[in-house]
């Protein structure tokens, strides 16, 4: 009898500990995944070591639980020897402008299945993987750092392929511009992400090439984000399939 007591009791405790350590595990992954989401971390220092190198050196990229951390460069300067590993931004904001717009290149990560989490994925690469849903859960924010604003996030709102005649990289300077241009990546966006976003926004776009098609559909994709407003908290929002997504052909 008092073995079947012992037994019994140590059965209890031990589900009680599998119980425990489940809800720790779960509780520690969902803080993970916020916590990638929305965490600011500081590239001042990167930053200010860059441009002490280099002066055409005037921002820096950032995307947590990714390799994209790099310095971005004032126009793509394809005399470097080093013009592929560069990430670059054609003009600053300036003159009213609003809506920055940074290329990186696009090397290894081609296929209609890219890669996450290789360590090989350099430059724009791992821009790839917001063609998974479960991925761009986890990955909402992009983190910007330049001359005016030392450390700025931004909230992605839109991802989408499109062709260079579609977008040619400009800053658009009217209100009107920008309200066309937030109204037309929405609508071809893969997501409906439940972001408000508007005309006195900031916005940023990371745009990259592609041969997820091959060479029968659009050959450039691009990530666009708004900068989060003053007070603004950094939580976690919706990502839904839109009708676009079809172009995916997930499995």
């Amino acid at each position: 009898m008092k073995k079947l007591k012992k037994r019994i009791i140590f059965i209890i405790l031990s589900l009680f500990l599998v119980i425990i350590s489940l809800s720790v595990f779960l509780f520690l992954t969902k803080f993970k995944g916020t916590k990638g989401n929305g965490e600011l971390v500081s590239r001042v220092s990167r930053f200010d070591m860059a441009r002490d190198s280099d002066e055409n050196i005037v921002g820096w990229i950032k995307i947590n639980g990714t390799n994209i951390d790099y310095p971005v460069r004032l126009g793509n300067d394809l005399s470097s020897n080093h013009s592929e590993d560069i990430i670059w931004i054609n003009d600053t904001l300036g003159n009213g402008r609003n809506r920055k717009v940074i290329f990186g290149h696009n090397i290894l990560n081609v296929s209609s299945k890219p890669l996450i989490d290789s360590k090989r994925l350099t430059r724009f690469e791992p821009l790839m993987a917001y063609v998974y849903q479960d991925f761009t859960k986890e990955h909402l924010y992009i983190q910007y750092s330049d001359i005016d604003s030392k450390e700025s996030l931004y909230k992605i709102y839109a991802v989408s392929f499109y062709e260079t005649e579609d977008d040619n990289g400009e800053s658009y300077l009217s209100k009107e511009e920008i309200t066309n241009y937030i109204n037309v990546v929405k609508e071809k966006s893969i997501y409906d992400f439940s972001v408000d976003v508007n005309a006195d926004d900031s916005l940023i776009t990371l745009a990259t090439c592609t041969r997820f098609f091959g060479v029968n559909g659009p050959t450039h994709f691009k990530v666009d984000a708004r900068k989060v407003r003053k007070n603004e908290k950094c939580e976690n929002y919706s990502v839904k399939k839109t009708s676009n997504y079809v172009i995916i052909n997930e499995e």
